[in-house]
């Protein structure tokens, strides 16, 4: 039997009322359950991308469980995030998995994002992966394999592979060495769990790993991600869009919902994008020079040419010559001064002899 996921928030329902609650919920964009319990009634409800669902089971005694809910003025409660059916896909309402033969990458990403999710979407195909991190539905960060902006972009355009997706209690952060030096971290820590895995990284045997972060706005990769869909590729159809209840159809829920956000300030539309890419070095006697042969991959890693290299590209067997060249260079310069101080000390002595103008 699977563990029980955490929950996405858990507290005790007061003499307020859960208003201020659902309110929270619907900020929050959570695709899931809301369990309650107050001495002897307890029941779930079902929540689509933070918005209370139209068809809600019934309780025990018949009773609708939003109204009993809103009726509580005691208990506690539970919020879990649970993920929506994906067609043709295996996994349960953590985690799903399946081909990138049959989903396209980005229907993945927007599957993701209408359902408020929050948690990481990853793409793996022939060693290489890149993983999209999502908070409520907002991309956040994408790890790439790569160093390129084209090594993001095609990852949209990929037809093979694998993907994974794995629903998180709240937005897995990066790892520290993954932030440029000095930025500062963005989320407060006391919304996070502390045991919360860190995000995967493919180190090299030397443990040494190539980063670049950068800040990508996310219309740019919006549209790349459009622009690399194959026109000839379609997903699973989608089973129908479940209906969710107007928010004023709950007296006093709209109300709560306009109420500006405090403690969080807004995100900016960008997406940090952390290009990963083990260090390589080439081999001894190579040379520093990248090369148009068909077997050596153009954005192989170079190194930077060693001091005794950097004049003009000249291997260190080459010294003799050149010391050699310049003296040879030298002796020409100096016989034809020599040519030219003859000339015109003849010259000197031709107007001595001369008889002096009257």
């Amino acid at each position: 039997m699977a563990p029980m996921p955490d929950p996405v928030v858990s507290g005790d329902i007061t003499e307020e009322g859960v208003l201020a609650l659902l309110a929270q919920i619907e900020r929050r964009r959570t695709t899931g359950v809301l369990r309650f319990e107050a001495g002897e009634t307890s029941g779930e409800v079902t929540l689509l991308a933070g918005q209370l669902a139209l068809e809600q089971g019934e309780l025990p005694d018949g009773r609708d469980p939003v109204e009993a809910l809103l009726g509580l003025r005691t208990g506690c409660y539970e919020l879990f995030q649970r993920l929506p059916p994906l067609p043709v896909s295996k996994g349960d309402d953590q985690r799903r998995e399946g081909s990138l033969a049959v989903h396209v990458p980005g229907d993945l990403m927007n599957y993701c994002e209408r359902a408020g999710f929050t948690g990481t979407l990853t793409f793996e195909r022939e060693e290489r992966e890149a993983q999209a991190v999502y908070d409520r539905g907002e991309l956040i960060a994408i790890r790439v394999d790569g160093t390129e902006d084209d090594d993001l972009h095609d990852v949209f355009g990929w037809e093979q592979g694998s993907f994974e997706i794995l629903a998180y209690a709240a937005a897995p952060s990066l790892r520290p060495e993954e932030l440029e030096e000095g930025e500062p971290e963005e989320d407060d820590p006391s919304e996070r769990e502390p045991t919360l895995p860190r995000i995967r990284t493919r180190r090299d045997e030397t443990g040494q790993q190539f980063l670049s972060v950068v800040e990508v706005a996310l219309t740019t990769i919006l549209e790349e991600r459009e622009k690399r869909r194959s026109p000839s590729r379609t997903s699973p159809p989608m089973p129908p869009a479940r209906k969710a209840r107007r928010p004023d159809s709950v007296p006093g829920l709209a109300e709560r919902e306009q109420e500006p956000r405090r403690g969080r300030s807004r995100r900016e539309p960008t997406v940090k994008v952390i290009y990963l890419r083990p260090k390589t070095l080439p081999p001894p006697g190579s040379s520093d020079t990248r090369h148009s042969a068909t077997d050596v991959p153009g954005d192989e890693v170079l190194t930077e040419a060693a001091p005794e290299r950097r004049d003009g590209g000249r291997e260190p067997g080459a010294a003799g010559a050149d010391v050699s060249g310049g003296l040879g260079a030298a002796a020409v310069t100096l016989g034809w001064l020599g040519f030219a101080f003859l000339v015109f000390a003849a010259a000197l002595a031709l107007l001595a002899r001369l008889p002096p103008i009257e």
